[in-house]
């Protein structure tokens, strides 16, 4: 059965988009369509088995994505909502327990009674846990039920979302250089999450953030497929001067050599050397740190060093004005938050088992930025190498976290630069990972140890070095 095609937009459309939808309208236009509601449904089409469409490297197993459209000249996409994780369930937790707390808070410091906290004040001091609940809410609601449409033809890609019946419609109209990159969203127990980029001349298509990786990847793969074919730079490349990391996407391959020349230096780079830059750059670094000088920066203290035992130590964080920036902002929020917590508390003109026991997490909601604080300044972290074992420690005095690995279980002991393995994903600002982050890593077949957090490379250089020389002498055996 032939596709239907718009009557306003012209756009071709599956005539499942119906049963897939439940809209008997264009996805892109909101014309209304009323023979999508009468066309018999059909299976998704991919193979190309209609005139005009062409095949598609099939989707991950249980993708949500379908494809609408797949010619020559154009791509459809529909992106259902639905995954949102346990969002939705912090945010209901989250939110009760505002609701309970927000009474118990009006009924017993609303007063004209001396010592009574004004109603601006009590509105002030609720609405910043408000906003987080509400915003976590409505992000769920988002990844459940936000429907997404995404057309994409050589001159640009509209992305059109639909909540609740109302659309939003994005156009981006796209350079010749534009393609589509992963780019972190935010962190879930400590790990990236990515969202799919494409930067336009007037306006950067951001979408995808609830796929699943594997279904970020095909989404990605697809799109630089379809603006740049066959001929032009890989897809993903990481797109670095080699020279000087200035970025190269506005730079356009030589139509010979396939050669880029960077803006800012002049320095001819290779599509070669571009897909791979990130990934050089570590291996170099790391090739050179056996045979570099040892010159100890003054943030590392060696405690003690001896045949068969290393002991050292260095500040959570060498950047003094970052540490003291974050410590100045956990203080204020924290100190703000404790003392109105504990003012609440004080006031109470009884004991009032119920009321205090509300108060407490709150209290304690204060001191965790008090102690973040005082971790980034006064924070450590500990190395202890025996020949059979390393110990890592990360603490403040006592309060801390420990981990350990025996030595005969190390494969490396790398500087890491922070380039990423995958060349879809690009890095926020533009520019090369490796120019700006380093960290020092004990590696075993399943596990790591971070030696270096938030330090510059020297450090992280420095301690790899240092690590892997005193290894060694103790016997211990790595790549």
């Amino acid at each position: 059965m032939p596709n239907i095609t718009c009557p306003q937009c012209r756009a071709e459309i599956d005539d499942d988009l119906w049963e897939s939808t439940g809209r008997a309208e264009c996805p892109f236009c909101g014309a209304d369509m009323p023979e999508l509601a009468t066309a018999a449904p059909v299976e998704n089409r991919t193979a190309g088995a209609e005139a005009g469409r062409i095949s598609l490297p099939p989707l991950p197993s249980k993708s949500v994505i379908q494809i609408i459209e797949a010619s020559p000249d154009r791509r459809v996409f529909y992106i259902p909502g639905g995954r949102a994780g346990g969002i939705g369930f912090f945010a209901l937790v989250w939110n009760g327990f505002m609701a309970v707390f927000t009474t118990v808070m009006i009924s017993s410091g609303l007063g004209d009674k001396p010592g009574d906290m004004p109603p601006l004040g009590l509105a002030a001091f609720l609405s910043l846990f408000w906003i987080i609940g509400l915003g976590l809410a409505y992000w769920w609601v988002k990844a459940r039920f936000q429907r997404l449409f995404v057309m994409l033809d050589p001159g640009r890609i509209v992305i059109q979302r639909v909540l609740f019946g109302r659309k939003r419609v994005d156009e981006t109209e796209l350079k010749k250089t534009s393609r589509a990159e992963l780019i972190e969203s935010y962190r879930q127990n400590n790990r990236p999450v990515y969202r799919i980029e494409i930067v336009g001349d007037n306006r950067t298509a951001k979408f995808g953030t609830s796929l699943e990786r594997e279904e970020k990847n095909w989404f990605v793969d697809r799109i630089n497929e379809f603006l740049h074919p066959a001929g032009t730079p890989p897809t993903g490349a990481a797109k670095f001067c080699s020279q000087c990391g200035e970025g190269l996407q506005e730079a356009l391959p030589d139509p010979v050599t396939g050669a880029v020349t960077c803006s800012a230096c002049g320095t001819m780079v290779s599509s070669a050397n571009i897909d791979a830059e990130g990934e050089m750059t570590e291996a170099k670094e790391n090739a050179e740190i056996d045979t570099a000088e040892l010159v100890q920066p003054t943030d590392v203290i060696i405690d003690e060093q001896r045949g068969d035992h290393l002991k050292f130590h260095l500040p959570i964080c060498s950047h003094v004005t970052l540490s003291w920036i974050v410590a100045g902002m956990a203080f204020l929020f924290g100190g703000i938050f404790l003392a109105t917590s504990l003012a609440n508390l004080v006031n109470f003109e009884k004991f009032d088992l119920i009321r205090t026991l509300f108060l407490i997490p709150f209290v304690m909601g204060g001191l965790v930025p008090i102690s973040v604080g005082l971790f980034a300044l006064r924070g450590r972290i500990t190395a202890d190498i025996t020949s059979q074992r390393i110990k890592v420690r990360y603490h403040l005095g006592l309060i801390g976290k420990s981990k350990e690995m025996a030595t005969d279980q190390i494969t490396e002991v790398k500087l890491m630069t922070g380039a990423p393995s995958d060349s879809r994903i690009q890095s926020k600002s533009g520019r090369s990972h490796s120019n700006n982050i380093a960290a020092s890593v004990v590696k075993s077949a399943d596990h790591m140890i971070p030696l270096t957090l938030i330090h510059d490379k020297p450090t992280a250089r420095y301690v790899t070095q240092l690590v892997r020389r005193q290894l060694r002498e103790m016997g211990v055996e790595f790549p």
